[in-house]
């Protein structure tokens, strides 16, 4: 995409940009039960399948950072939206990588019958 920064970044930058209080959307594009079981932390949920439809939902001022699992999702929803307007990045290595590095994710657990 042209005008834009780089296409990926490495979880020691968005370490950085988070300490620094840079502002950034954090989109998860993996299914809401594998976002539901881990996800990093100030992450929404917008699955591969929806972010076509819903690029409403995606920072439109700033960076957009898409993580998945390892990384092939995220940039297959970069691909998708080529454009989209918005300034897309990929977040090297998803979440794997997040989690090999000792960073702490959220989990969302899901109470049945219990309101």
């Amino acid at each position: 995409m042209p005008g834009t920064a780089a296409e990926t970044i490495t979880i020691d930058i968005w370490k950085d940009w988070q300490t620094a209080g840079r502002k950034a959307q954090l989109v998860d594009v993996r299914s809401a039960t594998e976002f539901a079981t881990a996800h990093l932390p100030g992450a929404i949920n917008i699955p591969l399948e929806q972010i076509e439809l819903r690029t409403a939902d995606l920072n439109a001022e700033g960076p957009v950072v898409l993580v998945c699992k390892g990384g092939t999702r995220a940039h297959m929803a970069r691909e998708l939206l080529p454009d989209s307007g918005r300034n897309l990045i990929v977040l090297e290595g998803g979440t794997d990588a997040w989690v090999k590095e000792g960073h702490p994710v959220r989990s969302e657990e899901r109470r049945v019958g219990k309101e």
